[in-house]
């Protein structure tokens, strides 16, 4: 997820507020850098070390080595990382389209790593 600059948790409705905080989801994000709303998720990098015993991706910050790690094509719309731009107020069409990409692109690489421990 994006933090937005004056972003607050607590304007969220209290439905999506539980969702969120709900420990039977399993949300994955692109980085390890936590969203404002606190530490919900859990870095892919982290996903994925887990799963595959690897703890050399633990550090892994590069989105696309771990996309490639479970087979999951990555190729972002844009040529800067989510995080840099996670302090702006308003975002781009472009930044809108980067967002839901690493969002899809972190529920495949979730739903690869999460079938492969049943």
């Amino acid at each position: 997820m994006v933090s937005l600059s004056g972003f607050s948790f607590d304007r969220l409705s209290d439905s999506l507020k539980e969702f969120l905080q709900n420990s039977e989801n399993c949300f994955v994000r692109p980085s390890k850098q936590p969203w404002s709303g606190g530490q919900i998720g859990v870095p892919a990098c982290e996903l994925a070390a887990r799963v595959f015993k690897k703890p050399g991706l633990f550090d892994e910050t590069r989105f696309r080595i771990i996309a490639n790690e479970v087979n999951v094509s990555y190729s972002s719309p844009g040529s800067k990382p989510v995080e840099e731009f996670k302090n702006e107020r308003i975002l781009t069409p472009l930044q809108v389209k980067m967002v839901i990409y690493d969002a899809f692109t972190c529920y495949r690489i979730a739903s690869k790593l999460l079938a492969t421990l049943e």
